[in-house]
């Protein structure tokens, strides 16, 4: 598969004179994704947990367009971290075993981007980064920052069937501030094969934008929507059962 190269190239530049929510406006304009519209807010200052469905590929880069703080991070795929500056600081990454579909678009994305395959690391080093990284999230939102989380892992799955991954769960028993406040995520209008977007050709013939939507909830104190005494997979089935009860 192969990626525009001159809108990869482009992009980096929109990132290093306009800013990062800037030059991700940009690039759904030269998508042609114009019809994206939010519903709710999140607090302006203090610390925040965001829970956010995850149905298509661009919605890491909705939320870090339309989050309006400058202290938002987004726990994402590692393979961000192929385009550097401030979209690799504002990412905090998360690795998985690449099967052969995800190979099959992330190994010519990086390589278009910056020359080189990613790495692929064993399970037992993907768990303890992985860890390592749930362990950073939690430390931003104790200093008063904002962090993002896609508790299904991968794209395009459901958010009904118990799909949920423990990941938030140990982020929120990690998190100290009495202060976090929780805000539930719904996008629509996105989907996996959103990724044709990204090739030249494929995108003239097939890509049919679609209206987006992204609601975010009411904010809620954390330590008052959750019993954090149980444990990780307990406070998983939590959030899932606060969020259906939200959007379902």
């Amino acid at each position: 598969m192969f990626f525009d190269k001159q809108l990869i190239e482009q992009f980096k530049q929109w990132m290093k004179g306009f800013g990062l929510a800037a030059a991700i406006g940009k690039l759904f304009t030269a998508l042609g994704v114009k019809d994206i519209k939010v519903i709710g807010r999140l607090p302006k200052i203090g610390p925040v947990l965001v829970i956010s469905n995850h149905t298509g590929v661009f919605d890491s880069l909705l939320l870090l367009n339309k989050i309006n703080r400058q202290d938002f991070y987004l726990i994402a795929l590692a393979t961000y971290h192929a385009f550097g500056g401030i979209l690799a600081r504002r990412a905090i990454p998360i690795y998985r075993r690449r099967r052969l579909n995800h190979k099959i678009y992330e190994y010519p994305l990086c390589l278009q981007i910056n020359g080189k395959l990613p790495k692929d690391y064993s399970g037992e080093e993907i768990r303890a980064r992985n860890r390592q990284s749930i362990k950073r999230a939690a430390e931003l939102i104790n200093q008063g920052k904002t962090v993002s989380i896609f508790p299904t892992g991968n794209a395009g799955k459901k958010l009904t069937g118990s799909s949920w991954k423990p990941g938030a769960g140990f982020l929120v028993k990690q998190i100290t501030n009495s202060k976090t406040k929780l805000v539930l995520a719904k996008i629509s209008g996105t989907r996996m094969s959103d990724l044709i977007a990204y090739v030249p050709l494929l995108r003239r013939l097939f890509f049919r934008p679609r209206p987006i939507r992204i609601t975010f909830s009411r904010a809620i104190l954390l330590n008052r929507s959750l019993d954090l005494s149980q444990d990780a997979k307990a406070i998983t089935r939590q959030l899932e059962k606060l969020y259906n009860q939200t959007y379902l």
